[in-house]
């Protein structure tokens, strides 16, 4: 593992005297990546003069990796980063199912201090939440409610994939450009998703990297002069997002998995321009038979449902010229796969509570009881 990192610093070398600095820097830093994974299978007692040379080594091109990338972020085009205007999500409460009490708290939070301002005037005793942690399994609705606590407001929305950058110094820029953009479009909601991946905890021994530390010192930067941009942030592991901008983010909002009335509703709605044959009490039953399921996995079971029909075996046709699926032995039925209907000519089938039953059994709740007992857990620490 040595040698490949000796190998790729030589080769970084040759790239950087022909001036292919793009190339060079990415060579570097796979070299440094590789050395420092060798360093760690070193044992220093034993082998101290390896151990010091592969630190010499590190020490001699790590600036040189660092100068080549702040040379690579200025020749090369800026690459798209978040939203460059507002948005309107258009999404409304209605349209979240489920998740009353997180609704409440975030209307409370985010909606009231722009529709109703004189509850918050100054000597009432009320102050405006810094910010909101939307935090909860995966699944589960976060960036709905986000969206939906919005409304008219401009909505920014970062994510890691489009703001983190490889090149020193860019992903901080790409957030201080979002935020800027926000102010300019005040009052206005940045909603930041996955915040674990900008603000990981540095507490838990690590610190992070450099770049992590310089991601997360711009994040708390803005968050200390918001100027009319209200910040909401979600992530599955809350444990995971850095202290102090936990503490930033004053109102913690659990959004967990549905209740059994709320995942009747959630299938309900699904299934509202679908046809269907489901009965009241077929919706109470498939409900109780997928406890612990999120939004998300209600949405798979849903969607397999609507597909099922159509793994027939055998198909009769309409007298209008469609066909729909059949039994064997059932008159007009004929062997065939849905593939080898006539293009154009399958009917959309109805769903049945079999057909439900059935893509229920393919799919598992996506959120186990000990991720469930964490966030419990996480719940009764920080209570705000």
């Amino acid at each position: 593992m040595y040698r490949t990192a000796k190998d790729l610093f030589a080769e970084g070398d040759r790239q950087r005297l022909r001036g292919d600095t793009a190339n060079a820097f990415e060579t570097y830093r796979k070299a440094l990546v590789t050395l420092v994974s060798a360093r760690k299978l070193v044992d220093k007692r034993l082998e101290y003069r390896l151990y010091e040379e592969m630190v010499a080594l590190a020490q001699k091109y790590t600036p040189i990796a660092e100068e080549l990338s702040r040379t690579a972020a200025r020749d090369r085009a800026p690459p798209p980063t978040a939203q460059s205007t507002a948005t309107r999500p258009g999404v409304r409460w209605t349209d979240v199912v489920g998740n009353e009490e997180a609704k409440q708290m975030l209307m409370e939070a985010v909606v009231l201090p722009l529709t109703q301002p004189q509850l918050f005037a100054e000597g009432t005793g009320r102050r405006q939440w810094g910010g909101v942690l939307l935090y909860g399994p995966p699944g589960t609705g976060k960036t709905m409610l986000a969206r939906a606590a919005a409304g008219t407001r401009g909505f920014f929305e970062i994510k890691p994939s489009l703001v983190l950058d490889k090149y020193i110094g860019e992903s901080e820029k790409n957030i201080r450009a979002v935020f800027e953009k926000a102010r300019s479009a005040a009052p206005s909601i940045v909603f930041i998703d996955e915040v674990d991946a900008f603000s990981r905890n540095r507490s838990d021994g690590g610190g992070g990297s450099n770049a992590d530390r310089r991601v997360l010192t711009e994040l708390l930067e803005q968050l200390n002069d918001p100027g009319g941009v209200f910040v909401i942030a979600a992530t599955n592991v809350p444990w995971d997002v850095d202290e102090a901008f936990r503490r930033r983010l004053e109102r913690h909002i659990y959004v967990g998995l549905p209740a059994a009335a709320e995942r009747a509703a959630m299938f309900r709605s699904l299934l509202a321009g679908v046809q269907n044959t489901l009965t009241d009490k077929d919706y109470v039953e498939i409900a109780r038979q997928t406890e612990r399921f999120s939004g998300s996995d209600i949405a798979g079971v849903v969607r397999g449902a609507t597909m099922y029909s159509t793994r027939a075996r055998f198909f009769r046709q309409m007298p209008d010229g469609t066909y729909v699926p059949a039994k064997e032995g059932e008159p007009g039925a004929r062997a065939m796969l849905a593939s080898e209907v006539p293009q154009g000519k399958l009917a959309a089938p109805r769903v049945t509570f079999a057909d439900l039953v059935a893509s229920r059994a393919t799919i598992t709740p996506s959120v186990s009881a000990e991720t469930i007992r964490r966030f419990e857990e996480y719940g009764k620490k920080h209570i705000n």
